[in-house]
C-alpha cells in the first residue's frame, strides 16, 4: 500500500464516459458542506488499496476505528484508486484525513495543545524554520472551550464508526471496511449523523495547512491550484494583476452547478454538519 499521500502505482483510469451531470468534485467545490453528495451517482469501482491497510500509530483512532475513517472519507471525497472518474485527482485517502482527524482528536496529548499553529510563517517559502509546526498556548477560556469539542467529536467519530459498522453487519458484512463500495455508499447516504460529522472534518483536512496532519504533500492545494500560505514572500503587484488560472468547475458543469446553486434556499433546510473551526 501506498502510504496517505502517495497515489497507489500502476496503470492510469480510463478517462469518464461523458455525463450531463456533473463530476462529484464539482459539486463538492460548489455546496461547500452541504450534505448533498448522497444525490450523486458514485462509481462502484473497488479500490486497489488494501481496505484495512491504514498506517499504525495513531494515538487515539484504534486501528479499526482509523480504517473505518479512511474508507468512509474516501468514498465522500474518492481519490484515484476509489472511483475511475477521478484519475489524476487524490482525494480524502491521498489527503491523509485520518490523520488530521486522530491528531485533532488527540490535541490534548500535546504541549502546547495541537489546536491553533503557531506565527508568522511555514518553511515553504523561506529557508528558515516552519513557524506554524509550533503550537501556540491555549487561555483558560480557550481550553475549557476546546476540551468541551473535542470530548463532543470524540464521541461523534465513535458513534459514526459504530454506526456504519452496524449498518454494514446489518446488511450480511463483517463491517463497514468489508463492504462493497455500493453498500458503503448507501449507509453514508442513509446515516446523516456518521455522513456529516465525517464529511465536515475530511474538508477541513484537505485544505487546511498540513501542520495540522492532513493536506499531506500538499494535494489538496494542488489540486484546487492554490499556493497556499505565500509568506514571508508574498504578491507582487503583478501577479496580483494576473490571472489565476482556469476556474475548478470545466465550463460544461457549469449549468448543474447553477441548478444546485438555484436550489440551496432548499437545501439550508437540511441539517448543516457540526463544524469544528480553528479560529
Amino acid at each position: 500500500m501506498a502510504p496517505p499521500g502517495e497515489p497507489p502505482a500502476g496503470p492510469a483510469h480510463p478517462a469518464p464516459a461523458t455525463s450531463p451531470q456533473p463530476g462529484r468534485r464539482a459539486v463538492l467545490i460548489a455546496g461547500a458542506l452541504l450534505p448533498v453528495v448522497r444525490w450523486l451517482p458514485i462509481s462502484a469501482a473497488q479500490p486497489r488499496i488494501g481496505a484495512a491497510s491504514v498506517v499504525a500509530g495513531f494515538r487515539f483512532l484504534s486501528t479499526h476505528q482509523a480504517s473505518v475513517v479512511v474508507e468512509a472519507t474516501a468514498r465522500l471525497v474518492p481519490g484515484p484508486s476509489d472511483d475511475p472518474a477521478e484519475a489524476g485527482h487524490p482525494g480524502a485517502r491521498e489527503a491523509g484525513v485520518v490523520h488530521y482527524v486522530d491528531r485533532l482528536l488527540s490535541a490534548f496529548e500535546e504541549d502546547p495543545p495541537a489546536v491553533f499553529a503557531g506565527a508568522p510563517w511555514s518553511d515553504r517559502h523561506s529557508s528558515g524554520r516552519d513557524h506554524l509546526a509550533r503550537f501556540l498556548p491555549l487561555v483558560e477560556r480557550q481550553e475549557k472551550a476546546w476540551r468541551k469539542r473535542i470530548k463532543q467529536l470524540k464521541q461523534d467519530v465513535a458513534a459514526a464508526v459504530v454506526a456504519l459498522d452496524k449498518g454494514a453487519t446489518a446488511a450480511g458484512y463483517k463491517d463497514f471496511v468489508a463492504a462493497p463500495n455500493e453498500e458503503k455508499d448507501r449507509l453514508l447516504s442513509e446515516l446523516a449523523d456518521a455522513r456529516d460529522v465525517l464529511f465536515g472534518l475530511t474538508i477541513d483536512a484537505m485544505y487546511a495547512i498540513p501542520e495540522y496532519g492532513g493536506n499531506h504533500k500538499l494535494t489538496g492545494w494542488h489540486e484546487i491550484g492554490w499556493p497556499g500560505d505565500i509568506q514571508p514572500v508574498g504578491y507582487s503587484a503583478a501577479k496580483v494583476e494576473r490571472d489565476d488560472g482556469p476556474d475548478p468547475v470545466a465550463a460544461g458543469d457549469l449549468p448543474a452547478v447553477q441548478e444546485l446553486i438555484d436550489a440551496l434556499p432548499v437545501l439550508s433546510r437540511v441539517r448543516s454538519p457540526r463544524r469544528i473551526s480553528r479560529g
